[in-house]
């Protein structure tokens, strides 16, 4: 008999499944029930009337008597345009490696059955004809997907691979000094002069491991967050307030786990840093990190960083996730790229397969723009396309 599919359209009816999921999620804090769920908590309300419609689509699968093979964390996404099926924790909350939770033995056929799921009849009727599946922040070895998108593709869907930022992960060696040694020389000597900094309390460090002290540091978080992002023309993820409502659920939640600090760094009782860590197996993850540049002499994101992977390694971690982002800084701590994949999987109805083209054919006008504005911004004039077209998020 083959496994079946329980939908869930409630988080309540996922309650007796939340110990699996979280055991089958292991290092990959955001693949999590409780990550995901806060995500949804404050995602699912709309911003304003053009905002995606949502409706959670959890699915789980089961074998002929009933046991829990896995679960796809789905929800169907209404647009303007189309309608289809994400994985909840995309889009500002750039939750990177969430798929198919599933033990390794059963994830093929997992990620098979949901195909054949999302294919039929039966979805069909539940939420209207899925234009797409919208898949961000996949590592190329995702074993779902690949066994997702080709059964998808032996139905007559059409997938396609689109390179984003990537991840940046180093392996940690079992003591600091072995790592530090592994440094550039220049970045030896900044991380030499950072410790003699905190040494000599010119900078002091505070962790937030407890619901009373995170009180205190959070709101310091975004303010430092906010500040650096505005200093670089960007309006800064806390701008949105669900994003404020579902990191702040996130983190609280984690804290009381004993699987997320906030780590801050402050001279003379002014909070130069902050950043937000999660632990989880054995892995360390930085998600987001903000300072004060006034403070610059003191290396204050370095700082940080460097508090937590001597940490990290301390406490018996062997991998430091710095996550999705190009930052230069990731490769000054030795972390390696980690190329992340957007796959998108297109029906095999005409007007689906319409829809990605003219999807596509707008995406490539706006990267001509782009280079276009890049050209004349270099050859020193000003350019009108520079203004009118920022560069695109997909």
């Amino acid at each position: 008999m083959k496994p079946y599919i329980v939908l869930h359209t409630e988080w309540q009816s996922l309650e007796p499944h939340f110990a699996q999921w979280s055991a089958w999620a292991r290092s990959q804090f955001m693949s999590d029930w409780m990550w995901l769920r806060a995500w949804w908590q404050a995602y699912s309300r709309n911003a304003n009337s053009y905002s995606l419609r949502r409706r959670l689509a959890v699915a789980t699968v089961h074998d002929s008597v009933g046991r829990l093979l896995g679960i796809g964390p789905f929800y169907v996404g209404q647009g303007i345009a189309n309608r289809s099926l994400r994985l909840l924790g995309d889009g500002l909350a750039a939750s990177d490696y969430v798929g198919v939770v599933a033990p390794a033995e059963h994830v093929e056929t997992v990620a098979r059955s949901l195909a054949h799921w999302v294919h039929s009849g039966e979805c069909r009727e539940r939420f209207g004809a899925i234009d797409l599946l919208e898949c961000e922040g996949q590592l190329s070895s995702a074993e779902w997907l690949t066994g997702f998108a080709d059964e998808l593709s032996r139905l007559g869907w059409r997938s396609h691979r689109l390179a984003s930022d990537a991840a940046w992960r180093m392996n940690l060696p079992s003591d600091w000094t072995t790592y530090v040694r592994k440094l550039s020389h220049s970045h030896r000597r900044k991380v030499n002069k950072i410790v003699k900094q905190r040494n000599s309390g010119a900078t002091r460090i505070e962790w937030v491991a407890d619901l009373r002290s995170l009180e205190q540091w959070w709101p310091r978080f975004i303010a430092l967050h906010q500040r650096r992002r505005n200093e670089l023309g960007q309006p800064g993820c806390f701008s949105d307030p669900r994003f404020g409502d579902f990191l702040g659920t996130a983190v609280e939640q984690a804290i009381a786990r004993g699987e997320a600090c906030l780590i801050g760094a402050t001279v003379q009782n002014q909070p130069i840093a902050c950043g937000v860590f999660f632990q989880s197996g054995d892995t360390w993850s930085l998600y987001q990190c903000g300072m004060n540049s006034r403070y610059e002499q003191y290396e204050p994101g370095h700082l940080i960083n460097a508090v937590a992977i001597e940490t990290a390694i301390a406490r018996g971690a062997r991998v430091f996730d710095f996550l999705r982002g190009d930052e230069p800084y990731k490769r000054l701590w030795r972390a390696e790229r980690q190329p992340l994949w957007r796959c998108r999987i297109v029906s095999p109805q005409w007007q689906s397969r319409l829809k990605h083209s003219a999807w596509w054919a707008a995406r490539q006008v706006k990267r001509a723009s782009q280079i276009l504005a890049a050209a004349w911004q270099s050859s020193g004039k000003r350019s009108h396309v520079s203004s009118a077209n920022p560069p695109i998020a997909d």
